[in-house]
C-alpha cells in the first residue's frame, strides 16, 4: 500500500505542475495580449495623428504662399520625431500637392490635385472695351459682374430681341482694361512649347494598355513626332502623352487624370473621361462628349500674322457637351478681330470657369465665371460684337467646393484626391 500511497503523491505533484505551467502560460498569453493591445492602441493613436497632420498640412495651403518644387517641412504637434513635408509641382493648369506625415515609425502620404477656389465668385468679368453689352433671346446672366463703363443693353438679331424681364440678376460693377491674372499662365506656356519636365520615365503605347501610374512616382511621358491616335486604351494618373502633330481621342479610350499636349487635339463624339488637353493651334470637341472633373481645354496660341476674313474658333465645343472643370482660350490676334475664338455650341454645358483672352460665341451655358475681352456672335450673315445669343451664364449653379484657376496663390483647394 506504501508504494501506492507514493505514486498517489507523485501524481498529484505532476498534476499540480501541470495546472501550474498552464496556469503560468495563460497568464503569460494574457499579459502579452494586454501588451499587444496597448502598443496596437499606441500604433494607431500615432497612425490617426498623422492621418490629421496630413489634413492639416494641406489646410494649411489653403492660406500660405507654397514654393514649387521646394520641399517644405511643417510641424504640428510637440513630438520629437514628428515631421511633415510638404511638395509641390505644376500639373497643367492645376498643381499637385503631396504631404508626407511621420509620427515615429508611422507614415501617412496624401495627394491632391490642387486649384484655386473662389468665395466671392462672379458670373461675368468683360474686359472694359467701350462697348456695352448687349443681350438677346432668351439670355440669363445669374450672379455678380463686371462690364465696361457702358453697361448692359438689350438688343436685337433678325427680329429676335431680349425676352427676359431684369438684365442683371446680381449687381454690377465697373471692369478694368484686362481680365484677371493667372498666376501660373507663364508656366503654362512655357509647359506646353516647351514640355519641360522633371522627374519622369519613358514608356511605350500598345494596343489594349491598360496603365495607372500614382502621383507619388516619377511622371511617366509618352512623346511622338507623328499624330497620336488612343483607341482602345486606359491610362489613369501620372501620365503625360505629347504629340509634336495632334492627338485624337477616341471614345474607346479611358482617359483619367492625365494631360495631352499637342497643337492640334480632337476629342471625338461620346468621348467620357477626366483628363487635360492642351494646344497651340486647335481644340475640337465633338457632340455628345462628357468630361468630368477636373477636365481642362486650354490653348495658347502661337503668334502669326493676322488674316483678314472669317476663321474658325481656336477651341469648338460642339453640341450636347457635357465639361465641368477649366475652359482656357489665349489668343494672339493683334488686330481689331471680328471671329470668336472660342465657341461653346447649344445644348452644351460648362460646370466652372470659361476664360478667353479674346472673343468668345457662347451659345451653350456655363454654371461659374466667364472671363473675356468680348462676346461674338455670328448669325444671319452679320457680325455683332460683344452680343450674347440665347447663352445662359449661372454663377449660382457652380459647386461652393469648385477649384480652379490659380487666379489667386494663396486661395487654394482640393480639386480631387489622387493616389
Amino acid at each position: 500500500m506504501k508504494w501506492l500511497r507514493h505514486k498517489i503523491k507523485a501524481a498529484s505533484i505532476q498534476y499540480v505542475l501541470v495546472i501550474s505551467v498552464i496556469i503560468l502560460i495563460v497568464i503569460s498569453a494574457f499579459i502579452s495580449l494586454l501588451y499587444l493591445q496597448k502598443r496596437i492602441a499606441q500604433k494607431n493613436e500615432l497612425y490617426k495623428e498623422t492621418v490629421h497632420h496630413a489634413n492639416l498640412a494641406f489646410s494649411y495651403i489653403s492660406n500660405a504662399t507654397i514654393p514649387y518644387d521646394i520641399p517644405t517641412i511643417l510641424s504640428f504637434s510637440d513630438h520629437a520625431f514628428e515631421e511633415t513635408i510638404l511638395s509641390r509641382k505644376h500639373w497643367g493648369a492645376f498643381d499637385v500637392v503631396s504631404v508626407r506625415a511621420n509620427l515615429k515609425n508611422e507614415t501617412f502620404h496624401k495627394v491632391g490635385i490642387i486649384g484655386g477656389s473662389n468665395t466671392t465668385r462672379q458670373a461675368l468679368y468683360l474686359k472694359e472695351d467701350n462697348k456695352p453689352l448687349v443681350l438677346v433671346g432668351n439670355t440669363q446672366i445669374k450672379g455678380d459682374v463686371s462690364l465696361p463703363i457702358k453697361g448692359v443693353k438689350r438688343g436685337n438679331i433678325a427680329g429676335t430681341s431680349y425676352y427676359g424681364a431684369t438684365l442683371i440678376q446680381g449687381t454690377s460693377r465697373h471692369s478694368n482694361s484686362s481680365l484677371p491674372e493667372i498666376t501660373n499662365l507663364r508656366f503654362l506656356k512655357e509647359f506646353v512649347n516647351y514640355r519641360n519636365i522633371e522627374n519622369k520615365v519613358d514608356f511605350d503605347l500598345e494596343d489594349d494598355l491598360q496603365k495607372t501610374q500614382s502621383f507619388k512616382k516619377a511622371t511617366a511621358i509618352y512623346n511622338d513626332q507623328q499624330r497620336i491616335y488612343l483607341q482602345n486604351i486606359s491610362l489613369s494618373g501620372n501620365i503625360i502623352i505629347s504629340s509634336d502633330i495632334s492627338i485624337n481621342v477616341s471614345n474607346s479610350a479611358l482617359l483619367e487624370n492625365v494631360i495631352l499636349i499637342a497643337p492640334e487635339i480632337t476629342i471625338e463624339s461620346n468621348v467620357k473621361g477626366s483628363f487635360q488637353a492642351l494646344a497651340t493651334k486647335k481644340i475640337l470637341v465633338k457632340e455628345n462628349s462628357i468630361l468630368q472633373y477636373p477636365s481642362v481645354l486650354a490653348l495658347f496660341e502661337e503668334g502669326k500674322e493676322d488674316i483678314a476674313g472669317e476663321k474658325e474658333p481656336l477651341i469648338v465645343i460642339s453640341k450636347n457637351v457635357q465639361l465641368k472643370g477649366v475652359v482656357l482660350c489665349e489668343g494672339q490676334t493683334k488686330n481689331t478681330d471680328y471671329n470668336s475664338q472660342l465657341y461653346i455650341a447649344e445644348n452644351s454645358v460648362i460646370t466652372g470657369e470659361v476664360y478667353c483672352k479674346k472673343n468668345l460665341e457662347l451659345r451653350g451655358t456655363v454654371k461659374g465665371s466667364v472671363y473675356t475681352e468680348g462676346f461674338i456672335v455670328r448669325a444671319f450673315g452679320s457680325v455683332y460684337v460683344n452680343h450674347i445669343y440665347n447663352g445662359v451664364i449661372d454663377a449660382v449653379a457652380i459647386p461652393d467646393q469648385f477649384s480652379g484657376l490659380l487666379m489667386n496663390p494663396t486661395n487654394l483647394s482640393v480639386a480631387k484626391w489622387v493616389y
